[in-house]
């Protein structure tokens, strides 16, 4: 009797670690599921994530070109005030010499024709 007691607490004992270990299969089952949508979630922000930095980059070569042509245009914008200065100052040295030859007395220029024919 006292064996067959012994028996049955044994297969109680059995049992019950075998329900428990069944609990940490499934425990351990739903963790590794979990880590699996884990992964392929953050393998999908990685993709989501390179194509973002490709997107990027594709950006910031387009504004580096769009740098490039402005820095140009800049340059071009000094060289044509620089080309304008010089025509307004020789426009202005022109109008000097123009009232100059207007305010000379009359016999002077003829008097300088004159001279050089």
């Amino acid at each position: 009797c006292l064996s067959s007691d012994l028996k049955n607490d044994q297969l109680i004992e059995m049992e019950t670690a075998k329900e428990t270990e069944s609990r940490r299969v499934k425990q351990l089952e739903s963790q590794l599921y979990s880590s699996q949508e884990a992964s392929m979630g953050v393998a999908e922000l990685e993709g989501t994530l390179s194509e973002q930095n490709t997107r990027l980059q594709e950006y910031y070569a387009h504004i580096q070109e769009q740098n490039n042509t402005i820095t140009t245009l800049e340059r071009r914008v000094k060289s044509l005030e620089v080309e304008l200065k010089r025509a307004n100052e020789e426009k202005n040295q022109s109008k000097v010499v123009i009232e100059e030859y207007k305010n000379k007395p009359k016999g002077f220029e003829d008097q300088h024709e004159s001279d050089s024919a």
